[in-house]
């Protein structure tokens, strides 16, 4: 009797491939690994087109705001800035949400692999190799979903420091300054998985960790039962 694993792709549509010993399988898997990066690819090009424009933008506010400092133009600075902000946290709430449910998606099925790798001592090699294949479609997929937020995140950080320098390089308007940034900047703007964690380098490690912790004790303790 075959064995039926069921991948869930990022349309929400189910991908059935039949683990079978039969010839046709191996193309028929080509052809559904196929079509799930095909999704995956329209999935993260507005994430990965919108995280690589902000960060554009983050280094062209950086160099223009060394020229503006030599100008003693801050009030410019931080007009900049707060377009900046604006753009970042417009595109954290276009992207939060499905940002949040990919990444799930993508622990849920990471860690069904672990554990069927784990629980199924007696698997042939055609069925380990497709689940090798899964783990590397929803590795793939974590990664470009967090890195390049991850990146993002930290341009957006180094464009909060020269903010908050400001101060520093305009003692005379120390106050005035201080006082603007109290009331326009009261939240550093970043990305986010539904308003709820931060994406950050450390959050992938953190990720992949747990999934790898709780996936190895699941599938050990399910062997053994």
């Amino acid at each position: 009797m075959a064995k039926l694993w069921e991948i869930k792709s990022t349309s929400h549509q189910n991908v059935a491939v039949a683990c079978s010993g039969d010839d046709n399988v191996v193309v028929k898997l080509q052809e559904q690994i196929s079509e799930l990066s095909l999704q995956v690819n329209e999935l993260n090009k507005r994430h990965y087109s919108l995280c690589q424009q902000f960060r554009s933008r983050s280094r062209k506010f950086i160099a223009k705001s060394q020229m503006l400092i030599a100008r003693q133009n801050y009030k410019r600075i931080l007009r900049n800035y707060q377009e900046l902000s604006i753009t970042l946290t417009f595109a954290d709430g276009y992207l939060s949400y499905p940002a949040f449910a990919a990444v799930l998606e993508c622990m849920v099925g990471l860690f069904w692999c672990v554990y069927s790798i784990l629980s199924s001592y007696d698997a042939d090699y055609l069925n380990v190799k497709i689940i090798y294949m899964v783990i590397a479609i929803y590795s793939i997929l974590l990664l470009i979903l967090m890195v390049p937020a991850a990146l993002t995140n930290e341009a957006a950080k180094e464009s909060r420091r020269l903010i908050e320098s400001l101060p520093g390089w305009f003692p005379q308007r120390h106050k005035e300054i201080n006082l603007r940034i109290l009331r326009l900047f009261k939240s550093e703007p970043a990305l986010t998985l539904w308003e709820i964690y931060r994406i950050e380098k450390s959050l992938v490690i953190n990720v992949i960790g747990t999934l790898l912790t709780y996936g190895l004790l699941v599938g050990t303790f399910g062997s053994g039962v």
